[in-house]
């Protein structure tokens, strides 16, 4: 008797620590499948949503992206409820999987009748079908049955983890009815245990569902958070009238700062940057990160306008104050555009896109400022990406040509050399400025490929021009990280047979910013090998006098902001005077960019400034006109008293 009742405690002690077991093996593979069920019941409702707005949308325009779009859509929708009834256990599966498959299947079969409506051109009767009690039954039943299905799962899994629970309690009283106290210290244990693993995996669940909501470098909502949201947001901006805009802003020369200072460091300044912008907006404001360095901000407004634009400038403002960390400080900016609901798309995803198309305008027009999306942005980033298409086959088929603006000698009016800039020869479009190609030249990797062509396209063409006139090339910031820039340079020389004394290259101020130290080397070498430094648009960027004291600077140019408005501006002509004076202090020769009228040009010689370029003496012509110029005096019409006198 008493060896059957220690077998049968056994047996009880047994059963009870394998129950235990297979709870903590059982709770979380039941927690994860059934969660991932839940997931893709969801998911499966937002697909029938679209399902649904692409057929509408088929049905009303007739437009074969929509079909295609809902093919597509369709396409995911099956495996995607496969896959969630596979993932449920059998007890819900059998009750729910013939239902919600047949109510899948009537939403195919009632979208292929649309659809097949809408090919055929009787779009009206695919609009009559869209619109019928019937169609929409399907929807409102899908629904039904998703949400049962989810509401089942979360039912068994409760149900399953209090069964397991109630039976670990009466195996734990078997055990103390057994009167073994001795085991009590282990029931604890094993009690304990449990507890914290369910703690455990109550805080995994927890960590999983911000991950799935939130952005782990910044802490902000993530996309899929931002879009739940601003369905809410339109919800209850519907109900009291309100509109929402939806603001996307980067952060300007955020590549620059990771290429200059490593991502460590550029982690950190978006941490502190998305700090910022969630300081910035109020409790019933979204402020999320998208990714890289782009942010999105919705708010409601009354006003759609003025309130988007305070908010946008004030967070730029925000931005734009130095990071410090660790004794380094950094600068950065911001750029932003905004779109509108319900006035500019009353689709999540479409003002989402639309306020990228407004960032990518004000990118484009004027950094650190903010564009609000218009229709024609549509229409011209359409025409931009078109462009971009054929860029590449244009620099092959040299296209793109060098055009010369002559640097003139304001006492004399002789021609001392050339400046070189880049013309578009499209065979439909006609000669398309640079303005219009050089960004995304620089955007998709060209700009080195079509620098270099100018170049040399240049340089062979002016190689043997009366008068030795100089020849000077601008260069971009995405080129002067490039180490070996100056060996490329100086290959194209010596492949032309160009003298390098008569070659000039231009570097802006904001060019150097970026990476100074390997800039400091490519100038370097181009130097000892003869050729001649120019600071460009002198004034306008930062750290100007630092760039002559530490640069092989050979000549300064005047930027032209400052030259075309010195006759009505004071400041503007006191900069002007500054910079030639400190040009001359300096020994090096200044250049004023941007000349229009004769009235500006006798200001400059008054001045003391020796050359000038502008459309007063010449626009950018191609290089037959360029020679043609040479030997002529340009900008005669300075009297010919104060030219002698300078």
């Amino acid at each position: 008797m008493v060896l059957f009742a220690f077998c049968g405690l056994m047996f009880v002690i047994g059963f009870l620590l394998t129950e235990r077991a297979l709870f903590h093996y059982r709770y979380p593979v039941l927690l994860i499948d059934t969660r991932a069920a839940i997931d893709l019941a969801a998911e499966v409702g937002k697909l029938d949503t679209r399902l649904v707005t692409t057929t509408h949308l088929a049905a009303a325009t007739g437009a074969q992206q929509w079909i295609a779009l809902h093919d597509e859509i369709q396409e995911k929708v099956v495996p995607m409820v496969r896959d969630a009834f596979y993932r449920l256990p059998p007890e819900i599966r059998d009750v729910d999987q013939g239902r919600l498959a047949a109510i899948c299947e009537a939403r195919r079969l009632a979208d292929q009748k649309v659809l097949a409506l809408v090919r055929a051109g009787d779009r009206q009767a695919a609009l009559d079908l869209v619109a019928s009690d019937a169609y929409r039954n399907i929807s409102l039943s899908l629904s039904q049955a998703l949400t049962a299905l989810r509401d089942s799962a979360r039912r068994y899994m409760d149900q399953r983890v209090a069964e397991a629970q109630r039976r670990s309690w009466i195996m734990f009283s078997c055990l103390a009815i057994g009167g073994i106290l001795s085991f009590a210290m282990i029931w604890r244990r094993l009690n304990r245990d449990m507890v914290e693993s369910e703690a455990a995996f109550a805080l995994t669940e927890a960590r999983l569902e911000h991950l799935v909501s939130f952005d782990p470098l910044t802490g902000l909502p993530n996309r899929q958070r931002l879009i739940e949201e601003l369905q809410q947001m339109m919800v209850r901006a519907e109900r009291s009238d309100h509109c929402i805009a939806v603001i996307a802003l980067d952060i300007d020369g955020f590549r620059a700062l990771n290429d200059q200072f490593g991502h460590d460091l550029g982690d950190r300044v978006l941490r502190e940057a998305g700090r910022r912008i969630a300081a910035s907006v109020r409790k019933d404001e979204i402020a999320a990160r998208l990714g890289d360095d782009e942010f999105v901000i919705a708010i409601t407004c009354r006003n759609t306008h003025e309130a988007p634009l305070r908010v946008a400038r004030r967070i730029i403002e925000a931005l734009q104050q130095p990071f410090c960390f660790d004794g380094l400080t950094v600068t950065v900016g911001a750029t932003a555009g905004v779109s509108l609901w319900p006035e500019d798309s009353a689709l999540v995803d479409e003002l989402l896109r639309k306020a990228d198309v407004a960032l990518a305008r004000a990118k484009a027009e004027s950094r650190g400022d903010v564009r609000f999306f218009q229709p024609v942005m549509d229409a011209d980033l359409r025409e931009r990406s078109l462009l971009q298409n054929e860029l590449k086959q244009a620099i092959a088929n040299d296209q793109i040509v060098p055009y010369f603006q002559p640097v003139v000698d304001l006492a004399t009016g002789d021609i001392r050399g050339f400046e070189v800039l880049a013309r578009w020869h499209h065979p439909t479009r006609g000669v398309i400025p640079p303005v219009t190609f050089i960004s995304f030249a620089e955007d998709s990797g060209l700009i080195g490929d079509l620098t270099f062509a100018i170049i040399r396209a240049a340089l062979q063409t002016a190689r043997n021009w009366s008068g030795d006139p100089t020849i000077a090339v601008n260069i971009s910031q995405k080129q002067l990280v490039d180490p070996q820039l100056a060996d490329k340079l100086l290959g194209l020389l010596a492949e032309t047979g160009f003298p390098p004394h008569r070659f000039e290259v231009e570097v802006t101020e904001n060019a150097l910013a970026s990476d100074i130290r390997t800039a400091k080397y490519i100038l370097h070498r181009l130097k000892s090998r003869g050729v001649c430094v120019s600071l460009d648009d002198f004034g306008t960027g930062y750290s100007c006098l630092g760039h002559l004291a530490h640069l092989p600077v050979d000549k300064i140019k005047i930027d032209s902001s400052f030259t075309r408005t010195m006759q009505e501006r004071g400041q503007s002509a006191t900069i002007v005077k500054s910079i030639i004076g400190l040009g001359r202090s300096l020994g090096l020769p200044v250049i004023a960019e941007g000349i229009e009228t004769a009235a500006e040009a006798r200001t400059l010689l008054k001045l003391g400034c020796a050359t000038a370029q502008g459309y007063y003496f010449s626009p950018p012509v191609p290089a037959g006109a360029a020679r043609q110029l040479l030997g002529r005096r340009l900008g005669t019409d300075i009297p010919a008293q104060q030219a002698s006198a300078h």
